[in-house]
């Protein structure tokens, strides 16, 4: 019997586990709406300065998020190379120090691969345990560069998140198909996509053709 090639998904699956990880990040921002809402109890006039606060912070968080994700998991074409470190700052922790790739080592980058260094850098994040540090950065040469470490108190080690980098289907779940996903995009780009666990913490690194240009 032939091993099934990388990237070889039933479809229906792959979208049943994005819908099912979409909805996990953003339960949380929307449930936060929602009870800021609720404080409201449904008479505007007793809204305090702590609840408007609390309702608008979390409304704020909830449209980021979206935004983000749509970056992340949608077709794309408009993802900008500004629009990266922000996405990326605005995904993680606060306790977490993000070192962003420098302006101009973005500029050149298409938008297929601006989403590629989004998603290796939101699945680095969140499969280092507490980080509380994020440096991303791209190195232009023969080929694209992309490394997205984090670090912290450990490594995760989120079972099943290598194999997914790597395109194998077996035992993928909702907590590793972005990395699925970015290990895909970057082997349809030409590229590959590469997850090592360091000390204190993981490294995913991307290497993508040159672009043209």
């Amino acid at each position: 019997m032939n091993d099934p090639h990388p990237d070889q998904l039933d479809p229906l699956l792959l979208a049943r586990l994005l819908c099912t990880r979409l909805c996990h990040d953003m339960a949380a921002p929307v449930g936060a709406v929602a009870n800021g809402a609720e404080l409201m109890g449904g008479d505007p006039a007793m809204v305090d300065a702590e609840t408007l606060g609390l309702l608008t912070d979390s409304a704020a968080a909830a449209s980021l998020r979206l935004r983000t994700l749509r970056a992340a998991f949608g077709l794309g074409g408009a993802l900008e190379a500004a629009d990266v470190p922000r996405l990326i700052q605005g995904w993680v922790a606060t306790r977490t120090t993000v070192v962003p790739p420098a302006p101009e080592t973005l500029t050149r980058l298409p938008a297929d691969d601006l989403q590629v260094l989004l998603n290796l850098a939101l699945v680095a994040h969140d499969a280092a345990l507490a980080p509380t540090a994020l440096t991303v950065t791209v190195e232009p040469g023969a080929t694209v560069v992309m490394t997205a470490e984090a670090t912290g108190r450990g490594a995760r080690a989120e079972q099943g998140l290598a194999e997914a980098v790597a395109g194998a289907p077996e035992g993928l779940g909702p907590r590793t198909v972005q990395g699925w996903l970015v290990g895909a995009l970057a082997r349809q780009r030409g590229g590959q996509v590469a997850y090592a666990e360091i000390a204190g913490g993981v490294r995913l690194t991307g290497t993508l053709p040159l672009p043209d240009g």
